[in-house]
């Protein structure tokens, strides 16, 4: 057997050579002494699965193996067969060669321990931002403050794939687009939250955007969208990452984001209310008109007459902030009907952010009337129409919401609950 100088040699020489490594030690001491066991063994599988779907999409060339880096594994009876013989190695079984010289991708120590740091940073929020442009680039977008990769490539149902390194535990993952550079900034409210390793996913909760944003920039104001992962494997939003199931491993989100923006479009008609009585001949009202309407989302109050101030503000994810019973938060909006074509019969609608509660609608309706002793009689009223049975109180994101009111000038509830929209 060669020493190691000799080994050297003949490596240099380039002869074909066999060099034993003489402090070789039994299994059983050398497993002992090592600080890793099994469960560490099964963690970096674990972890090796997760990626793989990556490694798959990045190195095409890994694709016949799923993605999954491994070294071939080939039997070489002969070389046990020699060892035995010259050597005296006794070796039962049998002996493999593990090939790493045909890995399809090099891969090293560094790369994997990377891999496993990101996995376990205490982190509790992560964000990344790209353009529209970044989104449907050819090139793969990694941006230094995440761990997170975007693939340009699109499944058959549009959807593209984002993979990300998560922390061990439970997690959800928020969508939200948006113009960026005109008022609305999620990336500054998300670097408010405390990065301390605790639970903030109520600060996420809790994200907001004002019923102003835009202006009245109707394009701008529809353009948000926001939404958040759902498990396809049981439709949940949360995910528990651990490393102890190669199989919890194997799981995939998909996030479609809608238009968060609702739209209230009502109609009123009150041409029904000059029609003449049947009993009389005489015609019900000489004059009907609706001079305002007031969209009111029931926002804070001023605290003394109990009107709610400002247009108020929408939750970035609406639904989620009903399930949490998160206050309302969207305010009211008036509307004055300066023209007298439109007093009579009109149209209005009004954008706004959905906040998990149900508005109400209200109708300040003047009227006038002619007294049996032949004078004028005037009246103003006001009809508030009660959305709370509505999606169980919800008023929906991307959704239009037609409401078509007739004014007979028969006596009306003042307050009218609507169940269902055309």
């Amino acid at each position: 057997m060669l020493n190691s100088k000799e080994f050297v040699r003949e490596l240099q020489l380039r002869h074909e050579s066999a060099w034993m490594n003489p402090n070789v030690g039994s299994a059983e001491t050398a497993l002992a002494a090592l600080p890793l066991t099994r469960a560490d063994v099964d963690d970096a599988e674990a972890r090796l699965e997760r990626f793989a779907p990556f490694i798959k999409k990045v190195f095409p060339e890994t694709a016949a193996d799923r993605g999954l880096i491994e070294s071939p594994l080939t039997e070489i009876e002969h070389m046990r067969a020699w060892l035995n013989e010259n050597e005296g190695a006794q070796l039962a079984g049998k002996l493999f060669l593990k090939r790493d010289s045909d890995l399809p991708v090099a891969g090293s120590v560094k790369a994997r321990v990377i891999a496993y740091t990101q996995m376990d940073m205490k982190r509790t929020v992560y964000y990344d931002t790209f353009t529209k442009e970044e989104f449907y680039s050819n090139n793969v977008v990694q941006h230094q403050h995440t761990n997170s990769r975007l693939l340009p490539d699109s499944d058959n149902d549009g959807y593209h794939e984002f993979m990300m390194s998560l922390p061990i535990g439970k997690c959800r993952i928020y969508g939200v687009t948006y113009t960026a550079g005109i008022g609305f900034d999620p990336e500054s409210e998300l670097m408010k939250i405390s990065d301390d390793g605790k639970d903030h996913n109520d600060d996420i909760l809790n994200l907001q955007i004002s019923n102003d944003y835009a202006g009245n920039d109707v394009s701008k104001f529809i353009s948000v969208a926001t939404g958040y992962a759902i498990n396809t494997k049981d439709n949940s939003e949360v995910l528990q990452v651990s490393l102890n199931n190669i199989e919890e491993m194997r799981q995939y989100w998909r996030m479609q984001l809608n238009r968060l923006a609702a739209k209230v479009d009502i109609q009123w008609d009150a041409q029904s209310a000059y029609e003449k009585n049947t009993e009389t001949g005489n015609v019900q009202y000489t004059d009907v008109k609706i001079s305002s309407f007031s969209f009111c989302g029931g926002a804070a109050t001023d605290g003394t007459t109990g009107s709610t101030i400002g247009t108020g503000s929408g939750y970035l994810f609406p639904t989620l902030a009903k399930k949490n019973n998160l206050p309302a938060i969207s305010g009211k909006k008036d509307f004055i009907n300066t023209s007298e074509i439109s007093r009579r019969n009109g149209r209005v609608y009004h954008y706004t952010f959905p906040d998990g509660h149900a508005p109400k609608i209200t109708f300040k309706l003047e009227t006038t009337t002619t007294a049996s002793t032949g004078g004028a009689v005037k009246k103003t009223s006001d009809y508030t129409f009660d959305l709370k049975n509505v999606t169980e109180g919800l008023l929906q994101p991307a959704t239009w919401y037609k409401i078509n009111v007739k004014v007979t000038g028969k006596e009306k509830q003042k307050s009218v609950i609507i169940n269902s929209f055309k």
